[in-house]
């Protein structure tokens, strides 16, 4: 999921589903937030981080790189697209 989006991720799942990212920069030093700005700006080794994580759905601004990639990406299948927001889902979960 996008940085701003994962807070509210969070409270509509109540903790039931993990996300990526819910919007505190400082509490991932670990390398989360270097690993998110791959995806953001679709760096070297970005679907790299897609798996090490074992992401099998993805929330993403629609029309941003991201969103173009998946979308040409046999793996991932788009399920939803409305507004700005579009979802990603794996044809073949990782987990």
């Amino acid at each position: 999921n996008m940085l701003h989006w994962g807070r509210y991720l969070d409270y509509a799942w109540g903790g039931r589903r993990r996300i990526f990212m819910d919007g505190r920069t400082t509490q991932f030093e670990n390398g989360v937030l270097t690993d998110h700005d791959k995806l953001f700006k679709m760096s070297k080794g970005w679907g790299t981080v897609l798996d090490v994580y074992l992401v099998n759905t993805v929330l993403w601004e629609r029309g941003s790189a991201l969103d173009m990639a998946l979308s040409q990406d046999p793996e991932w299948s788009n399920v939803f697209r409305k507004g700005i927001a579009v979802v990603y889902v794996r044809t073949k979960p990782l987990r």
